[in-house]
């Protein structure tokens, strides 16, 4: 993919940080490979890279640090 499904921005590879649903938690991965839209910052990762985050949550691998994340209300 070249360009954005949203904004049909330009699309350049680009480290970035994931959030990431498994299980009921949400972990936070951080250095993935992804291509990044220069225009709207939609992120795409691609499929290898999600085999990969599966396969990596499904081992259990050590959690390396934790993050305080504050929740909102939609309300």
């Amino acid at each position: 993919m070249e360009r954005c499904y949203f904004c049909n921005g330009k699309l350049f590879p680009r480290k970035v940080d994931h959030l990431y649903s498994w299980k009921e938690q949400v972990f936070l991965i951080k250095g993935l490979d992804a291509e990044v839209c220069e225009q709207c910052g939609e992120e795409y990762l691609g499929a290898d890279i999600l085999e990969h985050i599966d396969s990596v949550m499904a081992k259990g691998r050590e959690v390396k640090e934790f993050v305080y994340i504050p929740v909102l209300s939609a309300n």
